[in-house]
């Protein structure tokens, strides 16, 4: 069985989720940036798997276009979804709908969100401006400063998303 991870990351925790999940996920697995490639064929693929970034509540845009590009095909594959984002679950819940039409989210396998990250170190002024902005207006038990990264990545839902897609 072969199976193809399509990924979009703008700072890169994506990126280290969609590599995590290829390890985890076994077999033969082609793992894709579509921000560098965006001819991708699902053609050879029994397995994909699709997901990204949040960002001010966004998914990537490159993802959302190829999902909605190739949705006939995505629905007569074996597919699922993740996301990295800060919010809660209910949150993320509604940032999937937010971004991805019916058909996909009720034929997708799986939808998960792994958490997220900020990763100031790779941000301009403005970005940690507005995260340390948002940050204040929630309830937060961590302070955000701007300069500090903050991981709150969650390996488990990363297992447990491989154990979805197996």
């Amino acid at each position: 069985m072969k199976s193809i991870i399509i990924f979009g990351s703008k700072y890169g925790t994506a990126e280290m989720c969609a590599r995590k999940l290829k390890e985890k996920l076994g077999g033969e697995v082609d793992l894709v940036d579509i921000n560098t490639n965006k001819d991708i064929s699902l053609s050879d693929y029994d397995k994909v798997i699709i997901g990204g970034s949040i960002y001010m509540g966004m998914m990537n845009k490159e993802i959302k276009n190829f999902v909605q590009n190739n949705k006939e095909e995505l629905i007569k594959k074996d597919f699922g979804l993740f996301m990295v984002c800060m919010s809660d679950n209910e949150k993320a819940k509604q940032q999937f709908k937010e971004n991805f039409d019916e058909d996909i989210l009720k034929n997708a396998k799986g939808k998960v969100n792994f958490g997220g990250a900020f990763l100031f170190s790779k941000m301009n002024f403005f970005e940690r401006q507005m995260i340390k902005m948002i940050s204040k207006s929630q309830k937060n038990d961590e302070k955000v400063d701007g300069k500090k990264d903050i991981n709150r990545i969650d390996e488990s839902s990363i297992s447990d998303f491989v154990k979805i897609m197996n």
